[in-house]
């Protein structure tokens, strides 16, 4: 996992459950 923004941190959590979805 690559460090992100914090702003992103929250798309960043969009995109794993969509990985892992």
């Amino acid at each position: 996992i690559c460090a992100i923004p914090p702003d992103s941190v929250l798309l960043f959590d969009v995109e794993f459950v969509g990985v892992a979805a």
